[in-house]
């Protein structure tokens, strides 16, 4: 169900607001913007879809944010078009599946931050025991080649192949 162009969508309580604002520092926190985490936590949260207008004046932000962090969650696969209103207005909601989504990010950055930090390690080690240097610990080097196998494995494991 959409909002009408005139709806403004209630209040929200002071909890929601921290959960909201919890989720854009966690999702900073992984190299994303802030508000796009606000945004699809408030949009996850909401018993409708809702328009980018709706979406900047609930959490008092500028609708040039709002439509700023749109295009990537909508890329990402995080958020959706539901529906067009009246003129050219547009409605989102968040994806129904949230372990898709997840894994999907999983999958299009950390997977591929693991994959170049192993094979960089891959080729330091194997330069290191052809021509040692002493600026390099190669023992310390394979744990870290180690412990990068063992966090592509673990994150293969949740996300699968």
């Amino acid at each position: 169900m959409k909002a009408s162009p005139a709806h403004r969508p209630p209040a929200l309580p002071p909890e929601a607001l921290e959960f909201i604002d919890s989720v854009g520092d966690f999702i900073q926190y992984w190299g994303f913007r802030k508000i796009q985490g606000r945004l699809w936590a408030f949009l996850h949260l909401s018993p409708e879809a809702l328009s980018a207008v709706e979406i900047s004046r609930t959490l008092g932000v500028s609708k040039s944010l709002v439509s700023l962090a749109l295009p990537e969650l909508l890329t990402r696969g995080v958020i959706r078009e539901v529906s067009r209103g009246h003129g050219r207005t547009i409605y989102y909601e968040t994806s129904p599946d949230l372990m898709k989504v997840i894994t999907g990010v999983l999958r299009g950055r950390e997977r591929k931050l693991l994959e170049r930090s192993s094979a960089a390690i891959t080729k330091l080690v194997a330069l290191s025991e052809k021509k040692p240097t002493p600026s390099i610990n190669l023992t310390k080097a394979h744990e870290v080649s180690q412990f990068i196998s063992g966090a592509q494995a673990i994150l293969e494991g949740l996300i699968g192949p």
